[in-house]
């Protein structure tokens, strides 16, 4: 196995180890708790092709956020070369176990947004051996960061549309609305953000500072503030989670002591949940600004690219090629004997040419996988698909 960490595994303590491994077989369950979220809603305009913004935010619903992955001729030869990639070089991964599981999603030009899917048993909860839903480690913690700027817009548009001039009265209000919806674990507001005042507009929450998940600690104090309940709605309403084919999910922080979410709606799946589908669905919207809205995804993908969190995953391979950025939005998990990494790369071969692409790969007890050369692998397949 050629893995080392950036430091991502931090001090994460050998029975929390243990303990991330239990599922909560008898637990109670509750329905999930789905409060309203804003985002401003980007959509195919099919004169000129392009994608464009609406004027106004307005409530979000999981139909709107689906990244328009479009199924036609140029998925089935993605698809292809993906799979004869992973037969060819990869036999021993997924042959007679699976033990690696990819999302490959092509983003270059025009199809940055009409996006092309590729995936090798990227999604499907209820097929074990196809894609389940897995313990993802630390990848799950970008759903933690969306929510925090998710919530950041949710009170600043609440505070607009009730004309709501002050700190207090908005947070009065607020979660006056977020009981009635039923929500028992309310976020810890003042902790997140500070409210800005001024007289004759609505008051403005702020972020206290820029969060950070590439942590253990770091990750835990954001889930902590924000709680389960509302980390779920946002990953239900946005549909990075899904009841059948599962997804992103959170219901345990990190460190110790260990801090599970009892009562969760789904309390058999891993304590952070992930699929390759999911992980790349976060990071193609991320890429189109659909989370939330443009200037929160620029602010989310300043995050995930302020370090590298594999030394030696995809990313490393693909610096190794010519016109690759400094810096790439990414987030790995990395606890034995899974290794996970998930990038969004814009790279510059030649003068005029421009590639973009998200891959997604998901691995468990894999034997000898050389993460670097999967990352030119994987590039090497979405340059073929853009000559």
């Amino acid at each position: 196995m050629y893995i080392r960490t950036g430091g991502d595994l931090g001090r994460l303590s050998t029975s929390y180890l243990y303990d991330s491994s239990i599922r909560g077989v008898g637990e109670p369950s509750r329905k999930p708790v789905l409060l309203t979220h804003y985002h401003v809603r980007k959509y195919l305009d099919p004169a000129s092709l392009a994608l464009l913004s609406d004027p106004d935010a307005s409530i979000m619903t999981a139909a709107q956020m689906k990244p328009g992955f479009v199924d036609d001729p140029r998925r089935v030869s993605l698809q292809r070369e993906l799979t004869t990639l992973v037969h060819g070089k990869y036999l021993a991964a997924v042959s007679p176990k699976v033990q690696l599981r990819i999302a490959l999603v092509d983003l270059t030009e025009v199809k940055h947004h009409t996006p092309i899917f590729a995936g090798f048993s990227a999604w499907n909860r209820s097929d074990p051996g196809e894609g389940a839903t897995m313990e993802g480690d630390s990848l799950p913690k970008i759903l933690a960061l969306y929510a925090v700027y998710q919530l950041r817009f949710d009170l600043n548009i609440f505070a607009k549309l009730n004309n709501i001039a002050r700190g207090s009265a908005l947070q009065t209000a607020i979660e006056k609305e977020w009981k009635k919806a039923g929500l028992q674990s309310q976020p810890g507001l003042t902790k997140l953000f500070q409210f800005t005042e001024k007289d004759g507009s609505p008051v403005e929450a702020r972020l206290r500072r820029t969060p950070a998940v590439h942590g253990n600690w770091d990750a835990r104090a954001l889930i902590v503030a924000l709680g389960f309940e509302y980390i779920g709605s946002v990953a239900l309403q946005s549909g990075l989670f899904d009841e059948k084919h599962g997804g992103l999910w959170l219901r345990a922080a990190y460190e110790k002591p260990a801090l599970t979410w009892w009562g969760s709606p789904f309390p058999t799946l891993p304590r952070h949940s992930a699929t390759a589908y999911a992980a790349a669905t976060f990071f193609t919207l991320l890429a189109q600004g659909r989370l939330v809205n443009q200037a929160s995804s620029n602010e989310i993908a300043n995050v995930l690219k302020s370090r590298q969190c594999m030394e030696n995953g995809l990313l490393a391979g693909v610096k190794q090629l010519p016109g690759a950025p400094p810096a790439s939005a990414n987030k790995c998990g990395l606890v034995r004997p899974r290794y996970h990494d998930a990038i969004h790369v814009i790279r510059q071969p030649a003068a005029g040419k421009r590639l973009e692409y998200v891959a997604v790969v998901l691995s468990e007890e894999p034997p000898e996988l050389d993460f670097t050369a999967l990352g030119k692998d994987l590039d090497n397949i979405i340059e073929k698909q853009n000559p």
